[in-house]
């Protein structure tokens, strides 16, 4: 559905809607531009900072001596960097290793460190330690890494002396050398009793008895020298450069510069030559699974190159006015190059400067099109700014900055020279079409996990920060894209219990508290949006502590926010969002309760590719302070590894269904029919058919009903037409799980895919991707009754509470059946923390093909007794479908009943248990003892009465087709409905409007549902609704051309119903 051409208000010549002509693509392969031999760009390069600006510097010195935060960030740098001064000038500048010293991100390939762990006697037990358990000191102990569990260091030979043993006239480590040199430091000195070879690494590996390749010297290269993560000295370059340079920026003692720039000038004689490639997969070197990877890269692979090209950047901007009063610093480099005779002159401040434009800055660019800088959308954008504002210079800089937007992306070429048979290359950062199509209208990018989300902005945000007030090119303005304002507050809404985000997809680990977001980049989307919600964020993460909250050292009122933040607080109070629901991203937020009672339940229906698990409809649970039925969250490995392939990203090991004994097919979202907000109820109706194609029905209906403001509980309805086999898969959190009703018989051996069908059986991985290998300690009833339960008594696994609050996960199942199992699934076990197994509930169902199952089922978290007396299936009218009306009777602890009824058809009336009359999609009524009713919640329903009553028919819904609606990319967004008249009490009807949910059809590739901020008429038969920022636009018409104009999610004709929502 192509829209029209629209102005768009973007920056920077609309994103730079560039043609496939742009230079970038015929850059690739480029060699590195060398002193004498620099594109004929203009003369007028940099002549000063331009990233961390003099303003800048000066407000940074001046809040240090304003505000103790300040001052304690100075102090933490200095504290970081005064070692670095201790470290003589040649020894640092020799730790700097050539390309010839291998890197690898495992000491094995990823998936055998799975299975592995270690050489030594403790095997896998290191990886409860993390996927990168290895303890390094690189001064300490250089060149060797230290089992945190037995103390044993690797590799056992003395690699030091062989390695001082190859270094050649050039100052470079040469293998052949130091193997004519030094053969006799190839020998196991540590452990001489396993025999005189073991353990031995000479840069290549160690290849064990069974083959196994152990690459100790090339983790120790990758981890301990040029890569860090976490608050750790490990990447002892990037330590080095950062605190030097923050402690120089704080303090203005040059010291910290003359050292900087020594580790720098040598690092900018290597890198231009670094390439991972020369270290390949099949030989035991893991820079990337090449299946699944580019597995290319300088020093490291190169998602995580960007990290390091930014720290050498920004170091050499903070540092350059050093260069010009430190002679000091210029006699020692021109004294290593005479001695090592390196080809590039840096005797003068100018040499010095453009030895390090040319072989980092300037060589930017080229590694990212040929992929050696490439990481998650906006890293290497990120990158390419940074370099373009920092080296600063007519043509180049804006050449960088340009390919950030132009169109193209990840492409392989054949090569069969190449370690892998192909070379991937950036043919364009594509960064236009990106914005529009990638990123949601609620601001999620495509990774499906919130990690990987947030990930995004995170990345992006050094982009915006770099050229945001950057004088030579102004008009690139990142904070002006709609799109990139709304990704700010993407997150926070999908917060629950103001303590945890659910672990979806590779996300997190097995239950534990933790918002995905930080105070910073929060900060700064309140600053730059002025979004409510953001400063209601800063406070639940300041802890109601504003004296903490600031915004950059760099800024010139950096406390400022404090008083903004809390007016915001004071007039919305604190952070505790209401039900939620992001269409666009695919989920749903159901919250009741308040305070430490809260309760909440969440449905995920997107992006199930890249980091996201084949997980549609899943569900999870929050109460008492928990998560009660937490997702596995981050796979012990990622790519292609079985377990995340057969289990973790599996879709049995989510709260969904399993059709035909098969994961689901990948897809963007699902597609609401309703979504419901109530003060006493909230629902979400999805269907997800596209997730199983030859499935025609794959629907999941949810209701929280609130009973008090203590306690809650949720029916579930989960419809599938389609198959032969359907499998309801759910799982508690930690804890014993008790059953009742079940005549359960525990199944000798084996797992939930049979007893002869061992635990994680390889075989049949590859004959099948169930998942149901991965499921063991099973106990089956094979003829369970239509009515049970399953109790699950949920441990506090990672210390929520001061004690233990007894808290419970009841799940009642009002579904027949032909087998009923237990089972236990093992969550991530190199998480730290992680409980050791999660007991999951498997309800099958088979029959001929197209079978048709409603499992219907109440779920109840608690703490300590239910508050429910008795639940069980209401009866039907004749002229009622089981398949498509469920009645769920629900008698609460103090004789009030619930009943609640979800109906795929609104036309037909029907009668629950002789007593209550319903005609409409969603009805919650609570009847009190006396047999007065007490609530009554109707949500696209016209009837919801006791048969005695005769109470006027409710407007269920407004229908009509869709008129006209916003083109382009707009702050404001609407919608404009032709519709019958609405007849009767108009006014009542538009306030309920406001908040409601417009669900208009679309072709199916997306859903069209909004929400509707506020709605008017316009004439007798126009409804005009206000969405907002949520935009329309799906893509570009041309993703070639950003100014080609937009595809959108309607189009004018396309029918649209807006369920209505009665609640007294």
């Amino acid at each position: 559905m192509p829209g029209t051409p629209a102005p768009r208000g973007l920056a920077r010549r609309t994103f730079l809607g560039l043609g496939a002509t742009t230079a970038g693509v015929a850059m690739v392969g480029v060699e590195p531009w060398l002193p004498g031999h620099r594109p004929a760009f203009a003369a007028d390069g940099k002549t000063g900072p331009t990233y961390f600006t003099p303003d800048k510097v000066a407000n940074a010195r001046a809040n240090v001596a304003r505000f103790d935060w300040a001052a304690a960030l100075r102090d933490a740098a200095v504290t970081a960097a005064d070692p670095y001064l201790a470290v003589p000038d040649d020894q640092l500048w020799s730790m700097v290793p050539a390309q010839t010293v291998g890197r690898s991100l495992g000491v094995l390939i990823r998936y055998q460190a799975r299975l592995l762990g270690s050489p030594g006697p403790e095997g896998p037990e290191i990886n409860r330690f993390g996927n990168y358990p290895w303890l390094i000191d690189q001064f300490a102990e250089p060149w060797k890494i230290t089992s945190p569990v037995t103390g044993e260091r690797y590799p056992s030979n003395d690699f030091a002396s062989f390695y001082a043993a190859g270094i050649d006239e050039h100052g470079e480590f040469d293998p052949e050398l130091a193997r004519e040199n030094g053969s006799q430091y190839l020998v196991n000195e540590l452990y001489p009793e396993r025999g005189e070879g073991w353990g031995v690494d000479d840069g290549s590996g160690w290849q064990d008895p069974d083959g196994n390749v152990w690459t100790f010297i090339a983790y120790y290269c990758h981890w301990g020298l040029w890569y860090r993560t976490g608050a750790t000295t490990y990447g002892l370059f990037q330590h080095a450069l950062q605190s030097l340079r923050d402690a120089y920026l704080y303090t203005g003692d040059a010291r910290y510069a003359h050292k900087g720039l020594v580790l720098l000038d040598r690092i900018a004689d290597v890198w231009p030559a670094m390439d991972v490639t020369a270290f390949p997969w099949e030989e035991g070197f893991d820079n990337g699974d090449p299946a699944i990877h580019t597995a290319q890269g300088k020093t490291v692979n190169d998602i995580w190159e960007t990290g390091v090209a930014n720290y050498l950047i920004q170091a050499y901007d903070a540092f350059w006015p050093a260069i010009d009063t430190d002679p000091e610093l210029l006699a020692f480099v021109a004294a290593k190059t005479a001695e090592f005779g390196i080809p590039t002159p840096k005797s003068t401040p100018a040499e010095l400067r453009a030895h390090i434009e040319d072989h980092v800055l300037r060589l930017v660019l080229p590694a990212v099109q040929n992929s050696q800088i490439r990481g998650n959308t906006g890293m290497h954008h990120a990158t390419l700014a940074l370099a373009a504002v920092v080296l600063d210079r007519a043509g180049e800089s804006d050449a960088m900055l340009d390919f950030c937007f132009q169109p193209g992306g990840l492409e392989e070429v054949e090569d069969p020279d190449a370690p892998y048979g192909r070379r991937c290359v950036v043919t364009g950062g594509d960064l236009a079409r990106l914005l529009v199509e990638e990123v949601d209208r609620d601001g999620w990018g495509n990774e499906a996990a919130p990690g990987y989300n947030v990930l995004w902005l995170n990345s992006l945000l050094p982009m915006a920060d770099a050229v945001d007030g950057y004088q030579r090119y102004p008009d690139y303005d990142l904070f002006g894209h709609l799109k990139f304002q709304r990704m700010f507050g993407a997150n926070p809404p999908i917060t629950m219990l103001s303590r945890y985000t659910p672990s979806i997809g590779d996300s997190g680990k097995a239950g534990s508290p933790g918002v995905v977001a930080n105070l910073a980049t929060t900060t700064t989307g309140f600053l730059k949006t002025g979004d409510p919600l953001q400063a209601q964020l800063i406070h639940l993460l300041a802890q109601g502590d504003l004296s903490g909250v600031h915004g950059s050292v760099f800024d010139a009122e950096p406390e400022a926010v404090q008083a903004e933040v809390a007016q915001v607080v004071a007039e919305h109070g604190p952070f505790d969002p209401a039900t939620v629901h992001q269409a666009g991203y695919g989920f749903s937020g159901l919250r009741s309760g308040s305070g430490d009672a809260r309760s909440a339940v969440w449905m995920y229906y997107g992006r199930s590719q890249g980091h996201g698990h084949l997980d549609c409809l899943n569900l999870g649970v929050f109460g008492a302070g928990m998560d009660l039925a937490p997702d596995l969250g981050y796979p012990e490995v990622t790519g292609t590894d079985p377990e995340r392939l057969n289990w973790t990203a599996a879709t049995v090991s989510h709260n969904t269904v399993v059709v035909d004994a098969a994961s689901q097919a990948p897809q963007w979202v699902g597609v609401p029919t309703l979504l419901d907000a109530g003060s006493v109820v909230s629902a979400a109706e999805v269907e997800a058919a596209h997730c199983y194609p030859h499935v025609s029905r794959y629907r999941r209906t949810t209701a929280l009903v609130t009973i008090d403001d203590d306690a809650a509980y949720a029916v579930d309805v989960f419809r599938v037409r389609g198959g032969r086999s359907h499998v309801f898969s759910f799982h508690g959190g930690p804890g014993e799980a008790s059953a009742d009703g079940l005549a359960l018989v525990a199944q000798d051996g084996g797992s939930y895919a049979g007893p002869d069908v061992p635990f994680q059986d390889p075989d049949y991985n590859s004959a099948a991707r169930s998942g149901f290998n991965y499921l063991t300690r099973v106990e089956r009833d094979q003829a369970p009754p239509a009515t049970w339960s399953v109790d699950w008594a949920v441990r506090d696994q990672w210390d929520v509470h001061a004690s233990d609050p007894d808290a419970h996960l009841r799940l009642t199942m009002l579904t027949e059946s032909h087998e009923v199992a237990l089972a236990d699934g093992i969550p991530p076990r190199n998480k730290p923390g992680n409980p050791e197994s999660l007991r999951y509930t498997l309800v099958r169902r088979d029959g001929e093909d197209d079978l048709e199952s409603t499992f219907t089922s109440v779920l109840e978290p608690c703490v300590g007794a239910s508050r429910l007396r008795s639940v069980r299936r209401a009866s039907l009218g004749g002229g009622s479908d089981p398949s498509s009306v469920s009645a769920v009777r629900v008698e609460l602890e103090d004789g009030r009943v619930d009943y609640v009824v979800s109906s795929l058809d609104d036309d037909v009336e029907h009668v629950i248990d002789d007593r209550i009359r319903f005609r409409g999609r969603l009805g919650v009524i609570r009847i009190a003892p006396d047999g007065t009713v007490e609530l009554r919640h109707l949500h696209g329903a016209r009837i919801l009465e006791l048969l005695d009553e005769h109470r006027p028919t409710a407007l269920a819904e407004v229908r009509g087709v869709v008129a006209t609606f916003t083109q382009g990319l707009e702050p404001e967004n609407e919608v404009v409905l032709e519709i019958e008249p609405i007849r009767g009490g108009v006014g009542r009807t538009l306030r309920r409007l406001t908040g409601a949910w417009v669900h208009i059809d679309t072709d199916g590739e997306r859903n069209g549902s909004y929400r509707i901020e506020s709605a008017r008429l316009a004439g007798r038969d126009r409804l005009r609704l206000s969405l907002g920022a949520q935009t329309l636009v799906r893509g570009l018409a041309d993703p070639d051309d950003a100014d080609g104009g937009y595809v959108y999610d309607l189009v004018v004709g396309a029918p649209a119903r807006v369920p209505l929502t009665w609640e007294s």
